[in-house]
């Protein structure tokens, strides 16, 4: 990916996360939901390297599964604010 494609795929992740808060969501689950909405072609590990970095800059969290080793995403209250304010493109 170039890094204007990167980009948008940080972009649509943050806006499907922040859509769908307070819900964790599993990377299938994010990449499915940003097929749908978003014509943005990307690989699994595209996505979890933007999952990561919106970890680092705080706007998701991520948790293992308690009884297995699926990772789960979900966007901080700061990101669904800045999504609600129109500061996320």
């Amino acid at each position: 990916m170039n890094a204007e494609q990167t980009e948008d795929l940080r972009h649509v992740a943050a806006r499907c996360l922040a859509d769908r808060y307070p819900a964790a969501l599993s990377i299938r689950q994010i990449s499915r939901a940003i097929a749908k909405e978003s014509e943005v072609k990307f690989e699994e590990d595209d996505l979890r390297g933007a999952l990561e970095l919106l970890c680092d800059l705080k706007f998701c969290d991520k948790k293992n599964d308690a009884l297995g080793s699926t990772i789960y995403w979900r966007a901080t209250p700061e990101l669904v604010l800045k999504c609600e304010r129109g500061e996320m493109y």
